[in-house]
């Protein structure tokens, strides 16, 4: 059985970029094009791990993130912020920053 990503992303060339890469590295795929979807297929589908844009239509990621971190069903579900948008406000709004180095071991170990 293969890993499952849930990727939440509304910018539609990110994620098909995100989706060839990840189905090339043999995992599959789940996509949601806006917050409120991504909730609904956390819950749903139950994926490893969850790839959540932050700024996105209907539910912000930061936003469908603490809903999905509500969900005992979803609890467990490591969540991997991304952003176009570098600016330290956003920073401190994510919970774990991590060294982009170790990020592919760190999530491997996870899922």
């Amino acid at each position: 059985m293969k890993t499952r990503v849930l990727v939440a992303e509304d910018n539609k060339d990110i994620l098909i970029l995100l989706r060839l890469w990840l189905e090339r590295l043999n995992y599959e795929v789940i996509a949601a094009k806006d917050g409120i979807k991504a909730v609904e297929l956390a819950t749903a589908e139950t994926p490893d791990l969850i790839i959540m844009d932050i700024v996105m239509p209907k539910l912000s990621g930061l936003e469908a993130a603490f809903q999905i971190k509500n969900i005992p069903e979803a609890q467990g579900i490591p969540i991997l912020a991304v952003t176009g948008m570098g600016q330290p406000r956003n920073q401190k709004m994510t919970c774990k920053p991590c060294v982009t180095a170790t990020l592919p071991s760190r999530s491997r170990s996870r899922i």
